[in-house]
């Protein structure tokens, strides 16, 4: 996996893919799929919190799993990891 990449430091750039806009395609798609996972928990948090501030009746509280929490807490973690790595900077 950091084959690619070390080609890519230590040669003339050429083994890195086409570029775009200046950025290899690769590191674009990993700003895309960075920038959808923040969108997306966003959306799940606005969610949630409509659903919590419905009136008491309309449905019972929905108990957070382990699942949930585990999968909204990586979430959180994701973003300071993909700014040090430069996924969600322009």
């Amino acid at each position: 996996m950091l084959g690619p990449l070390a080609v890519y430091g230590v040669g003339d750039g050429g083994a890195a893919g086409p570029v775009v806009a200046g950025r290899p395609l690769g590191w674009l798609v990993a700003q895309a799929l960075s920038v959808t996972v923040v969108v997306l928990t966003g959306v799940r948090v606005q969610r949630r919190w409509k659903r919590q501030r419905t009136p008491a009746g309309s449905r019972p509280p929905a108990r957070p799993g382990v699942a949930r929490a585990t999968l909204m807490a990586t979430a959180v973690l994701f973003v300071p990891w993909a700014l040090w790595w430069g996924t969600l900077r322009p």
